[in-house]
């Protein structure tokens, strides 16, 4: 279901009467080539978004932009751009939207406008809120709330704390959506912003009736339809009367009676609400709208009507690359081709939504948001001197100590490695000691073993010469055979 988005823009968009709107156009139509004409486009192009002429918007901002380059007017050029995003964003063209608030940030940070960088970090988190990619969206959005917190933008932070509220929702976090609305609530009474506080009791109305509290759902709807119908806020009429058609039709009961009634109730502020939105031009809206009439098709039975509208929301859903459209769409052709024995088209259908369900709500998107989540609310600790400044005290007595361990760690590596050397030096001395002493051994071994071998030899020499005295000669011996 296409839940309230809040319009944003440099500062919050209030309605013009006709009388400054005139103008407005008076100052356009003069023909100067000064900044004033460029403000003058401006604000005049904010108008026209509001009341949901976004061509014409488109028209004015261009002129906004295209003078501001050639006078070299930075901040005219970062206001007509973040202007021109938000209204792609609103005809759901959202890479161009993407495209034009990107290059406004990059103007509003070489200019150290941190006001307005919040604004413009909101803005891309709408978008990509839009998109479905609800991690990059809370990234987005916490960056503009830190911007809107450093410069006391009340406005600003009411505006980051109701858009944060809504990826709550998509969670299925209510408490936490909650108390993020009761903040933004706080905040745009400070700030006496209409449109605010009927986007926070549209969001308000959405919770009560997940929670089936039908009652308090439809009393909120009806404060925020008063306060945009008195602002004149086209977009967020046709949300609203949305919202009230999703209503009724949830609201049905079993009793046949109130059930046709609330049908009828919710048929007719459903079809409003497209002819609303088809006036404006805004194409997630238009998706949302055919998809929510089909839905309610379904249940009074007319199939054949109830298939036009959700196909239709899907061709849309799929052109602007709406993750939230598109997964709902093929949701409900599933269950209408479950409902006519369709069932290889319905399963076919259903796991497409599986897929598109799957790809917004990964373990990775949640992971990635709780890392969000945490880096916010250390970075807002960090904001104030004294705790900075202790912070950088307790980091430098950190590395001090760190650096005492280290070179304790060193000394300690050095004694044990002097002694283990001492220990090896011991060793292998006591190991050439015994070495000597054993060869002194092995000498005097040897040294007995050559003066016995003298001994023996001396012997044997001796006992050959008293041999060879006894024994008659060899000569004679011959001499003697030959007589």
């Amino acid at each position: 279901m296409k839940i309230g988005l809040l319009l944003l823009m440099l500062t919050s968009y209030c309605s013009l009467t006709s009388g400054p709107a005139d103008s407005l156009l008076r100052i356009i139509r003069a023909g100067k080539k000064d900044t004033g004409t460029v403000i003058a486009c401006t604000q005049y192009a904010r108008h026209l978004a509001i009341k949901g002429k976004f061509d014409s918007a488109l028209y004015y901002g261009t002129l906004a932009a295209n003078l501001s380059r050639s006078l070299k007017y930075m901040r005219g050029l970062a206001g007509a751009l973040n202007n021109r995003g938000v209204v792609y964003w609103y005809k759901g063209e959202y890479p161009k939207a993407l495209n034009e608030l990107k290059a406004s940030l990059i103007i509003r940070k070489k200019l150290r406008d941190l006001k307005n960088c919040g604004a413009v970090y909101n803005n891309i988190a709408m978008v990509m809120q839009d998109m479905g990619n609800y991690p990059d969206a809370l990234e987005n959005h916490l960056i503009g709330l830190r911007y809107r917190e450093k410069c006391a933008d009340t406005a600003g932070m009411a505006f980051s704390h109701n858009n944060i509220s809504l990826i709550y929702q998509a969670q299925k976090e209510y408490s936490n959506a909650i108390a993020e609305l009761e903040k933004a609530e706080n905040l745009f009474r400070k700030t006496n912003d209409l449109n605010g506080l009927a986007n926070v009791y549209n969001n308000l109305g959405v919770i009560y009736k997940m929670l089936e509290k039908y009652e308090d759902a439809l009393r909120m709807y009806k404060l925020s339809l008063k306060l945009v119908e008195e602002t004149g806020n086209r977009k967020e009429q046709g949300n609203t009367m949305n919202n009230i058609g999703t209503l009724y039709m949830g609201w049905a009961g079993k009793d046949s009676i109130q059930k046709k009634m609330h049908y009828t109730l919710a048929e007719m502020h459903l079809k409003s609400s497209l002819r609303i939105r088809e006036g404006t031009g805004d194409q997630n809206g238009i998706a949302s709208s055919h998809y929510n009439i089909g839905n309610l098709l379904i249940k009074m039975g007319k199939y054949a009507d109830a298939r036009s509208h959700i196909e239709k929301g899907l061709e849309i859903g799929l052109n602007i690359s709406s993750k939230m459209v598109i997964r709902e769409s093929y949701s409900g052709l599933a269950f209408l081709d479950s409902l006519q024995g369709n069932y290889r088209s319905a399963l076919r259908n259903y796991m497409l939504f599986i897929a598109f369900r799957d790809s917004m709500n990964n373990e990775e998107n949640t992971r990635k948001q709780v890392q969000q989540e945490m880096r916010y609310d250390f970075e807002k600790e960090q904001q104030a001197d004294s705790i900075r400044q202790a912070a950088e005290v307790a980091k430098r007595e950190m590395s001090h100590q760190q650096e005492l361990k280290q070179q304790r760690w060193y000394i300690y590596g050095g004694i044990t490695g002097f002694l283990l050397m001492l220990s090896v030096a011991a060793i292998s001395f006591r190991a050439y000691r015994q070495k000597q002493r054993d060869n002194r051994i092995i000498a005097k071994q040897k040294e007995l073993v050559e003066e016995k071998q003298k001994e023996i030899l001396d012997s044997i020499h001796y006992a050959r010469r008293i041999q060879r005295s006894l024994l008659p000669s060899e000569k004679y011996i011959q001499s003697r055979m030959k007589k």
